[in-house]
């Protein structure tokens, strides 16, 4: 298989073992939390904080009747990550490995910016209210991995200077940057992962973007596999905490959160029969998150502290599901994934809030398949190996983009897709 890179927050292609993923981790020491400098969350943190109450529209969302257009631009290797502007002006999208587009959503132009050397891109976040984004991804050197952190301007982009710079005081040798999620109090928290003999290190840290340098924050614990998703939600006494997923060479599932003022990890809450897991994403109101199970092809739902029993996640066994996004409103979210076969098409199922029963998907699921038809004609032509690895609604209408492609020797395809919900709110 080729060199990927850390793409933890995706998965590996369903015909290969999650072992097959290069470069392995296991080139870092084990984590000593004894060297860490403070281990207490800053009080920005507090997961008991008030929370505004949920947005969320009390009638669901209609069924939506989704149009697709692949944008043509040269160029482009696979993306792995996108997301919208809060103005809606332009989104930025990440290549699994190289390059960070700004994509115009008027003209549908993209614009490449190389980031200085190769980065493995894991993660996205607009903060500041559109006037700065985090990056986060993974050097590879001399066989070893640095977790980097880097920043695109709004301000530098609008006046025609370069806009995405390096934060180097920020790098971790030995640590991959899996992940990034905005706490409610909108500090960045950071995934990161380190290989230790035949297990991992899950470690989060808070990042200050205005000072470009780490918080005091820092929290770290031993899991099964590697983990790669990431996301802010309540917990069974309404609190927030961190849920961590984690899908290679294993599977492994975490929530971190202050309980009674103690600092604490939970290991595998409500865990049963889970399978690899791949991406996550909560509900807008944090009151739920949905979990993509990527070898078990289920969309499982946390929701009260723990994840609820796998037999209830519906299951899309001829679909390669890897990752799922929620619109800003939480009226709908999309999972995508690896194009399903017989007959070939590009994987999109959407959820609607708040309809997750599903007793079959061919027999009254609340969910429903939307996916590109014809994926393997013009102008896709893709087959079983291509996927579908992101989405992003853009705000204040109904339509968006998804990202993806397939990176193999001698071919790196990438997809930038322009979706509209054709009986939803238009897209100007």
């Amino acid at each position: 298989m080729p060199d990927l890179g850390p793409t933890l927050d995706q998965a590996p292609p369903l015909d290969q073992a999650p072992g097959d993923l290069a470069p392995a981790l296991d080139l870092a020491p084990a984590l000593d939390l004894a060297l860490e400098p403070d281990l207490s969350p800053l009080p920005d943190l507090a997961v008991d904080q008030a929370l505004p109450p949920d947005a969320g529209p009390v009638e669901p969302a209609a069924r939506g009747v989704y149009r697709y257009t692949r944008l043509p631009v040269g160029g482009l290797g696979e993306l792995g990550r996108v997301a919208f502007r809060p103005q809606g002006d332009y989104a930025l999208a990440l290549e699994v490995s190289g390059d960070v587009y700004v994509v115009d959503w008027a003209s549908g132009e993209a614009t490449p910016f190389a980031p200085g050397g190769t980065v493995y891109w894991t993660g996205l976040a607009w903060i500041d209210d559109g006037a700065r984004a985090v990056l986060v991804g993974s050097r590879f050197d001399d066989g070893a991995w640095t977790a980097v952190v880097h920043h695109f301007d709004h301000a530098a982009w609008a006046a025609g200077e370069p806009p995405l710079s390096p934060s180097p005081d920020t790098e971790r040798p030995g640590e991959q940057a899996t992940a990034l999620s905005l706490s409610p109090a909108g500090v960045p928290i950071v995934l990161l992962s380190r290989r230790v003999g035949g297990g991992y290190n899950a470690i989060l840290r808070g990042y200050d973007p205005q000072a470009r340098a780490w918080t005091a924050f820092v929290a770290a614990t031993v899991t099964s596999a590697g983990c790669g998703g990431l996301a802010h939600v309540r917990d069974e006494f309404g609190g927030v905490g961190r849920l961590v997923t984690c899908g290679e060479n294993g599977a492994d599932l975490h929530l971190h959160r202050t309980l009674g003022g103690v600092d604490e990890w939970v290991g595998r809450p409500g865990v049963g029969n889970i399978g690899n897991l791949g991406g996550v994403a909560a509900h807008p109101s944090l009151d739920y998150a949905l979990v993509i199970g990527w070898s078990g092809r289920r969309v499982h739902r946390f929701e009260g502290g723990r994840l609820l029993p796998s037999e209830t996640a519906p299951n899309y066994s001829r679909s390669g599901i890897l990752n799922v996004a929620f619109q800003p409103d939480g009226r709908r979210a999309l999972v995508v994934g690896r194009a399903g076969v017989q007959p070939v098409r590009g994987t999109v199922i959407e959820f609607r809030h708040d309809l997750y029963r599903c007793p079959s998907v061919n027999n009254d699921c609340e969910l429903t398949e939307v996916s590109i038809p014809g994926f393997d004609q013009p102008p896709y032509n893709g087959d079983g190996n291509h996927r579908l690895n992101h989405a992003a609604f853009h705000p204040g209408c109904d339509g968006g983009l998804l990202v993806g492609g397939y990176t193999a020797f001698r071919q790196d395809v990438g997809y930038l897709i322009r979706f509209e919900i054709e009986n939803g709110r238009a897209c100007d």
